[in-house]
């Protein structure tokens, strides 16, 4: 990787977590208002909706968060009692995260309020906007899973 790859790879992270955080900003829920939740919490919560339980490294590696600012990601949310830890009967350094009930609920009221946010911001787009919108995610996420895909050979 030249000096230029690493500029654009910058770049390009710089636009996804901007991209993310607009995402979640204006995402709260009834529940997730009275908690006071941040963006980082709201990324955790969400990623336990959709993968049922992660290890802490997953969750680290899911958020590009380092894994002493994940634990108190994952402490906050514990006091919350929106997750619980546990063990891998396997390996017991493995410590995995799940929503609690009260979790679960929280996230799908914020997976509601995303995609109610997401439609009312798509009003400000013309359909020529959106139709360019939507193919430069599509585009992102084909070059994305080629790039895995590329890996793995």
């Amino acid at each position: 990787m030249d000096n230029s790859d690493f500029s654009s790879f910058r770049e390009l992270r710089e636009n996804i977590n901007r991209f993310m955080h607009g995402l979640f900003k204006n995402a709260q829920s009834a529940e997730s208002q009275a908690l006071d939740l941040n963006s980082s919490q709201v990324h955790v919560i969400l990623l336990l909706r959709k993968n049922k339980f992660l290890s802490m490294s997953e969750l680290t590696n899911h958020t590009n968060v380092v894994k002493s600012s994940m634990t108190n990601i994952v402490d906050s949310l514990e006091k919350l009692e929106l997750v619980y830890r546990f063990k891998n009967d396997n390996d017991r350094r493995s410590v995995f995260v799940s929503l609690t009930e009260t979790g679960i609920e929280v996230a799908n009221g914020l997976r509601r309020e995303i995609t109610n946010s997401f439609k009312n911001r798509l009003t400000n787009l013309n359909q020529k906007e959106k139709d360019m919108f939507f193919n430069s995610i599509q585009n992102l996420s084909l070059l994305f899973h080629k790039m895995e895909n590329k890996n793995e050979k």
